[in-house]
């Protein structure tokens, strides 16, 4: 996922897949472990005040993704 510096931005994960792995989202970098099964959408604030790029991960690390702010 790329977004632009300086607009507000919020990623929305909507889970499809059951798996126990996927329940939740972890970004390590903004303190977030979010439990994905609470609600049908579960939405993430992104810093975007400056550039940066933001690892995210299944909670048990095996799927991985990035939000890269530029």
């Amino acid at each position: 996922v790329v977004l632009k510096k300086g607009i507000p931005a919020t990623v929305n994960f909507d889970m499809q897949d059951h798996t126990a792995c996927l329940s939740h989202v972890v970004f390590s970098d903004l303190g977030i472990n979010k439990d994905l099964t609470k609600q049908p959408v579960t939405k993430i604030d992104i810093p975007t005040d400056k550039a940066k790029t933001f690892n995210f991960a299944c909670g048990m690390d095996m799927f991985h993704g990035q939000v890269v702010v530029k």
